[in-house]
């Protein structure tokens, strides 16, 4: 399902084998974006189809990043990374054919956002799949790593509205960069451009020549050749306004250049990095306070709760500052004196 407002930008649907659906968007400022939607059957035994769709989806990706696409991939793998970490750090070389995907993609340098928003090991992930005793992480969203900026935050959350076995994996991001770019044809038409220099194709005699010409214009300025000045502040700013225009001046003379269009993404606002920032650590401190966790780590100890917590406090006041959100009756200064299940009550209020 594509909101309406996205919908416009969709310009080719396709699919293959009933395993995997994409969508390719041509966005505002040249920005193109392909979402992969896949179900890998859970069986290993037909090889031959299953190889067929792994190879299908490593040649559409190679096909995006030739046509500039950004991507993101997600669905039921049906594998499991953990595993895969794990045959990894044992180094053993008899990896079975049914992880090549994931193999791919990390070759590809996709990103697990997951793994990325919560900085923990695979170990410590929670399972996306549980029947019975029964569990493993094969619901997974990776990005391309271009993406990554743009990236929020992720989690794995219960569903609520429809009953399975299979928990649900959410990704957030800023859509200021992706579907707000600004439009390359305004920009022409306001002369939106910038002088770019072509280092590569600068010749040894034009080098030459800039630097001679910066020379000229350090022992033409009174100010660079005084033999002793007051180093302040304002001096130093001074100077280099003035070795900063010879330089610009020089190379403008001497070094080839062309304009162009500036189509990089808009600054992200600095308050939505750091909220995103606290997302991050927030998420990652809940990971580490389910009931499970606080049982094996003795956290109910409340010496074992104080050394966990005290070096993590400054952080959450942090956040409630930022925030202005400070919870009714509870010093979040104090947590490490207090019950670890309240103080782990007043973190998912502030997620």
């Amino acid at each position: 399902m594509v909101k309406n407002e996205y919908a416009q930008f969709v310009q080719e649907v396709n699919g293959y084998k009933g395993r995997m659906i994409y969508m390719k968007m041509y966005l505002q400022g040249r920005f193109k974006l392909m979402i992969i939607q896949l179900y890998i059957q859970p069986h290993d035994q037909d090889k031959i189809d299953k190889l067929d769709v792994y190879r299908y989806i490593d040649n559409l990706l190679k096909t995006s990043k030739k046509d500039q696409f950004k991507v993101i991939i997600m669905g039921d793998f049906n594998v499991d990374p953990i595993k895969l970490d794990t045959i990894r750090v044992r180094n053993d070389t008899r990896l079975h054919w049914k992880y090549n995907l994931l193999v791919s993609l990390k070759q590809k340098h996709f990103k697990n956002v997951i793994k990325v928003c919560h900085s923990s090991s695979s170990q410590s992930l929670p399972p996306t799949w549980i029947r019975n005793s029964l569990s493993s992480r094969i619901d997974l969203i990776f990005i391309d790593r271009d993406l990554l900026p743009d990236l929020i935050h992720g989690q794995t959350s219960k569903p609520h509205i429809f009953t399975t076995d299979h928990r649900i994996v959410n990704a957030y991001f800023i859509t200021q960069g992706i579907f707000t770019r600004p439009n390359i044809a305004n920009m022409k038409r306001h002369s939106n451009s910038r002088k770019v220099f072509d280092y590569d194709n600068t010749s040894q005699k034009q080098w030459e020549s800039f630097a001679a010409t910066g020379d000229t214009f350090v022992k033409n300025s009174p100010n660079l050749m005084m033999p002793k000045f007051t180093a302040t502040i304002k001096t130093l700013n001074k100077n280099w306004c003035c070795i900063r225009d010879g330089l610009i001046s020089a190379a403008n003379d001497h070094l080839p250049n062309r304009m162009v269009t500036d189509t990089a993404k808009p600054f992200v606002p600095l308050n939505v990095l750091r909220w995103s920032k606290a997302l991050r650590f927030l998420s990652s401190l809940l990971l580490a306070l389910t009931h499970k966790k606080i049982h094996a780590n003795n956290l109910l100890n409340l010496t074992s709760w104080s050394t966990f917590i005290i070096t993590k406090v400054d952080a959450i006041v942090d956040i409630c500052v930022d925030l202005s959100a400070f919870p009714d009756n509870f010093d979040v200064r104090y947590s490490s004196s207090e019950n670890v299940f309240t103080v782990k009550h007043v973190i998912v209020k502030l997620c």
